[in-house]
């Protein structure tokens, strides 16, 4: 596909102006991209390449997939700038992401209008609140839907032209995808099915040899962390216990908690549809959707995304950034009912609207941020006040990956991990028995901390922000 030069001005532009848009949120509020357990766990493990691609030890392995940490410990060889490495990682995918997802639908809707693509893709892309948020975080999930869908694009011009460009830069991205999330292995399938019919017919050793090449250049960081245990990612316990009855249950007790949730599990796999995080005119574009008669668009776009909601539904949990992987291909699937909408419209009120969607989707984003920022700065503020009590063995839950990240080098004795039946005298306890009651009622961390109460005299020690406190544990009751 051959893009006039003053189209690729118009994306290099916007492409500019997203990324120093992310990049100065970035600096004026002072966000580094870690908050929660896993953000920190991915930078943890980033150093711990970093370290050994300098000389030291094997990293060892951790819970997900390799390739994000490892891509990230790559650019802070260059930029050694604590988490910002990983965080510029996930900003540039995601204008990349953008860029890729205005590229796909230009080639399934050659007629339409190429500004009102950019305008789109920039509105219910870039704006997304749960991308948008994402693209700031030190997690895979952005870089996972960026290789998905340029793998999905380059299968798609490989059809179009069987360059070599294209045949390599497939297997790159569908590789990485999978090493990155292994939840694009189920929306890639139908894609490199396809991908590998056309190169049968199109057949050539080089090809082949360079894909291989580049295949097991992707999967060996995989194979050598896992070793034997590379396929055992396969028996998760989530799809072990997936079934079909979870489309129509709300809540669950697993060993994460309890949870309940406001829509059935076969809603929530759809949600990237219309849930306002996702896509908040979703509805609208919905009743004006029709089915598209593209059978190319079907096999490597709406079936993949029938699929992977099913599968989703049958998992019992709801998580909402399971759901970032697709919606850039769900907004190539709707963008045809956003132009007829557009279309509806007089030309005098469409700046208008366009005004008002950018107001809607920065309220939208400062309200499902805000809690991201805050959790961002309690950690911060945590581990601070942890550094005076430096010596002492400390117990706590939740936070640990935050105080490590931090600079804590306290011994951590994790609540969740195993019951306790004792307990050091003179340690602390950083905890929040307000915020962690009803989740894990009846788990590890509430059992433990009911176990400290019950046996332990507990000395108020600092109270922290978010119901967080620090407790020295004095003589037994």
């Amino acid at each position: 596909m051959t893009i006039p030069q003053e189209e690729r001005r118009a994306y290099l532009l916007l492409g500019i102006a997203m990324f120093a848009t992310l990049l100065a949120i970035r600096f004026l509020l002072d966000f580094n991209g870690l908050y929660g357990q896993d953000s920190h766990e991915y930078f943890r493990y980033a150093q711990r390449w970093r370290d050994f691609l300098l000389g030291g030890a094997h990293p060892g392995d951790y819970f997900w997939p390799v390739n994000y940490p490892l891509y990230g410990a790559f650019l802070s060889l260059l930029l050694p700038f604590g988490s910002f490495p990983m965080q510029l990682l996930s900003i540039s995918t995601f204008v990349l992401l953008c860029i890729y997802t205005a590229l796909i639908i230009r080639c399934f809707y050659p007629a339409t209008n190429q500004r009102l693509v950019r305008i789109y893709t920039f509105l219910f892309l870039f704006l997304a609140p749960f991308l948008f948020q994402s693209s700031l975080l030190v997690m895979s999930d952005i870089s996972a839907a960026f290789f998905t869908l340029a793998a999905i694009y380059h299968i798609l011009q490989y059809r179009e032209e069987a360059r070599f460009r294209h045949f390599t830069l497939a297997v790159f991205f569908s590789a990485s995808a999978m090493m990155t999330r292994y939840l694009a292995g189920p929306v890639l399938l139908l894609p490199l099915l396809i991908f590998a019919g056309d190169f049968r017919r199109n057949f050539r050793w080089d090809y082949l040899l360079a894909g291989f090449g580049i295949a097991v250049i992707c999967c060996f960081p995989h194979l050598f962390i896992r070793g034997m245990a590379s396929g055992d990612f396969i028996s998760h316990n989530w799809l072990l216990n997936w079934h079909p009855r979870h489309w129509f249950m709300r809540s669950f007790t697993t060993i994460e908690g309890q949870a309940a949730y406001p829509m059935p599990n076969i809603f929530y796999g759809f949600s990237n549809f219309f849930y306002p995080g996702f896509l908040f005119p979703g509805i609208i574009f919905l009743a004006f959707f029709r089915p598209p008669k593209n059978r190319l668009l079907i096999l490597l776009l709406a079936i993949p995304l029938l699929l992977y909601g099913l599968l989703l539904g049958g998992i019992p949990i709801q998580n909402m950034r399971y759901l970032l992987l697709t919606l850039p291909m769900v907004l190539v699937l709707l963008f045809p009912a956003a132009e007829r909408i557009s279309n509806y419209m007089p030309s005098a009120i469409r700046p208008l609207l366009i005004a008002a969607i950018i107001l809607i989707q920065a309220f939208l984003i400062q309200k499902y941020s805000t809690h991201i920022y805050r959790a961002n700065q309690v950690e911060k503020q945590v581990a601070a006040a942890l550094h005076k009590y430096n010596k002492a063995p400390l117990y706590t839950f939740a936070i640990d990956g935050a105080l490590r990240s931090y600079g804590v080098e306290n011994e951590i004795i994790n609540l969740w991990e195993q019951k306790l039946d004792s307990a050091e005298a003179g340690a602390l306890v950083l905890f929040a028995p307000e915020k962690f009651n009803r989740q894990w009622q009846d788990e590890n961390p509430m059992i433990n901390w009911r176990f400290l109460e019950k046996n332990y005299s507990l000395e108020v020690m600092e109270d922290l922000p978010d119901g967080w406190r620090i407790y020295r544990i004095g003589e037994i009751k």
